[in-house]
């Protein structure tokens, strides 16, 4: 399984991978951040609009709930 996570949640991800023996960081999907001054290279903005795709469509899925 796999959880999508975005805002500042993945900063959470290190102390619950800690309390978590089940879990690893392969359970978790994030947009890749930018670091100031650099832009994304050519791979990590493709994945960025591929999760922002797949965010869209869960959010999608919940609102037609």
């Amino acid at each position: 399984d796999c959880i999508g996570l975005d805002g500042g949640y993945p900063l959470h991800i290190p102390k619950l991978l800690e309390k978590e023996e089940t879990l690893d960081i392969r359970n978790f999907c994030f947009p890749i951040r930018k670091r100031n001054g650099q832009p994304l290279d050519e791979d990590e903005a493709t994945f960025n609009t591929v999760f922002a795709g797949f965010r869209s469509m869960v959010e999608n899925t919940f609102g037609e709930l």
